[in-house]
């Protein structure tokens, strides 16, 4: 990994308890246009410089991205051919940090987040999952217009011991917010490399797989409500269908479909081997099953009635909350019981 700055020294590791040296990891694959503002906001942290340590990895080096590498002291890579989990654990044997921070290139960071990180993993040992608020910014299509904020989403238990887990209804957590969104992730070091093998498989799902993976394990997790990512809305959140037109967002949820399968399968699989019988799957099942209905209403050999089982399937699993930000979604679905090329040409002429 060539370094575009000298990167800070981290402490000599003294034992648990002590704040940790954190590392801010960067993902930018097939975009550009809002690495420079992701890497500001790791830039403007009230935390010491020498406290973290900030890598991008990015499949398009383009000469504004190194200046504004070079300018935030960022180590800059190129990451290797493969999915999410091939690039983080490429960054993570980069990284030095005992505390990964997740950043996706589309996101921002509050100003007070690392230093909020950094208190919370030093005053709990066993802590191996952080989980803050978010707050939606932005309109689709917006490219990089000023932030608009909403209202902050995500759940505000705070700590999350391992001996309480089975108290907990997880897929409550998981609907409030508290599975979703790697730039509100942050993790020990050791969880990505204790569970090396399954996250190198997974394509899309990241924030899905920690989530279950800080559950699965024998550690404690920490949600806290106060808003310090800014997540933003545009065309090409997976997550995030309404307001762009339906033309705009349509092939991409279906080009992403399948690997959300696969990684859904995958998560599944590990809650069914684990130890944890409370912890159920309902969440995993639901994006699953909104996969399904995606990959389903494109053209295929699918029958009506095994698109309507699908949607009942989605309607069934997610929260009204959940269905409700994914109308456009359901009613194209919807539509597709009548004509597959009702939905098909609705979506193709739809601006909204």
């Amino acid at each position: 990994m060539a370094g575009t700055a000298d990167p800070p020294s981290p402490p000599d590791p003294k034992g648990r308890g002590l704040e940790p040296f954190l590392s801010v990891l960067i993902v930018a694959h097939g975009r550009t246009q809002f690495v420079a503002e992701a890497l500001e906001s790791v830039r403007r942290q009230r935390l010491d410089r020498t406290a973290f340590e900030i890598l991008l990895a990015t499949d398009q080096p383009t000469p504004s991205i190194r200046a504004a590498a070079r300018d935030s002291g960022a180590r800059l890579s190129t990451p290797p051919s493969g999915h999410w989990g091939e690039w983080v654990l490429d960054l993570t044997d980069a990284a030095r940090g005992e505390v990964l921070c997740f950043l996706d290139d589309d996101d921002l960071f509050h100003e007070d987040k690392l230093a909020e990180v950094r208190r919370v993993f030093g005053a709990h040992p066993k802590l191996e999952y952080y989980h803050n608020a978010v707050v939606p910014f932005g309109e689709a299509g917006s490219g990089v217009a000023p932030p608009r904020d909403r209202r902050p989403y995500g759940p505000d238990r705070g700590l999350l011991q391992d001996v309480d887990k089975a108290t907990v209804d997880a897929e409550s957590l998981f609907w409030a917010g508290g599975g979703f969104n790697a730039s509100a992730i942050a993790v020990r070091r050791e969880l990505v490399r204790a569970e090396a093998n399954r996250l190198r498989a997974v394509e899309r799902s990241h924030s899905l797989a920690l989530f279950y993976l800080a559950l699965l394990r024998s550690s404690d997790l920490y949600f806290d409500g106060r808003p310090w990512t800014r997540y933003r809305l545009h065309s090409e959140n997976w997550s995030a269908t309404r307001g762009a037109p339906l033309r705009e967002q349509w092939g991409r949820l279906a080009r992403d479909a399948p690997p959300i399968l696969r990684d859904v399968d995958r998560i599944r699989s590990w809650i069914e081997e684990g130890d944890r019988p409370w912890l159920r799957s309902e969440a995993v099942r639901s994006i699953g099953a909104r996969a399904h209905l995606v990959a389903s209403i494109t053209p295929g050999p699918s029958t009506r009635r095994s698109r309507a089982s699908l949607l009942a399937s989605y309607l069934r699993l997610s929260p009204r909350s959940v269905v409700w930000g994914q109308r456009g979604l359901v009613g194209v679905a919807a539509l597709s019981l009548l004509a597959r090329g009702w939905a098909a040409r609705w979506v193709a002429s739809s601006g909204r």
